[in-house]
């Protein structure tokens, strides 16, 4: 490896206008190698195979160099933060149906599920009927937090909620399974309200989906989520 290419490895280049950035060639640099443009105020990183996969993302995102290979700069910390950072609620209360100790994920209302923040380059939707969120785009470990404030309609009945973060479904409704390893958190709601937060940290990677799934092991009756919260953060 020339001095040059040494040097890159182990530093951030740094530019001062993005037509630096764009006439960049791509092929003397290492894959991961990390460019700051201070014009945009934008930290990208070289992925040397990443191909034609991701072209489809805003150009705040995703920048495709002019030496027509395969390398594609993604954005890692722009002015307004990670583009790998997506912030969700609820904007109103979500029933969620229930069978006993069984798995069964937040309830389908029409417009109840909105983005506080996070991507704005379609790196990740989120239905406003399920509250699914979508992501869309290259791999990236993050740390998923979940929040729920549960209402259990009994009240005087203590019930005990189990809480999960479900990846591609991987937390399948109806069954009665311990997922430990997906995070799963248990709280005793003994009043109308509790509230309850599972973290499960995970691989962001093209199309995988992620929700939050409850089992009430008490008994069989339903609840309503009153409060949600989702933040996912890159590690």
């Amino acid at each position: 490896m020339s001095a040059r290419l040494s040097s890159v490895a182990l530093r951030t280049i740094l530019v001062d206008f993005t037509s630096e950035f764009l006439a960049y060639n791509s092929t003397e640099l290492p894959d991961g190698a990390a460019l700051y443009d201070n014009e945009s105020h934008t930290l990208w990183r070289l992925n040397k195979l990443a191909g034609d996969t991701f072209d489809s993302l805003d150009p705040t995102v995703l920048v495709k160099p002019n030496d027509q290979t395969e390398a594609r700069w993604f954005a890692e910390q722009t002015l307004d933060g990670s583009p790998y950072q997506f912030e969700g609620y609820a904007a109103a209360a979500v029933a969620v149906t229930m069978t006993s100790n069984q798995w069964n994920t937040l309830g389908s209302t029409a417009g109840t599920f909105a983005a506080a923040s996070g991507s704005v380059s379609g790196l990740f939707t989120q239905s406003p009927t399920t509250g699914i969120i979508t992501y869309s785009g290259p791999a990236r470990v993050a740390v998923i937090t979940m929040t729920a404030a549960i209402n259990n309609g009994i009240g005087a009945t203590p019930i005990a909620m189990h809480a999960a973060i479900s990846v591609d479904s991987d937390v399948e409704a109806g069954t009665t399974t311990a997922y430990r390893e997906k995070g799963e958190m248990t709280q005793t709601i003994t009043d109308a309200f509790g509230m309850i937060t599972v973290k499960r940290t995970v691989l962001l990677s093209n199309n995988r989906t992620f929700k939050m799934a409850f089992r009430n092991a008490t008994n069989g009756d339903d609840i309503v989520v009153n409060y949600y919260q989702v933040v996912i953060e890159p590690l």
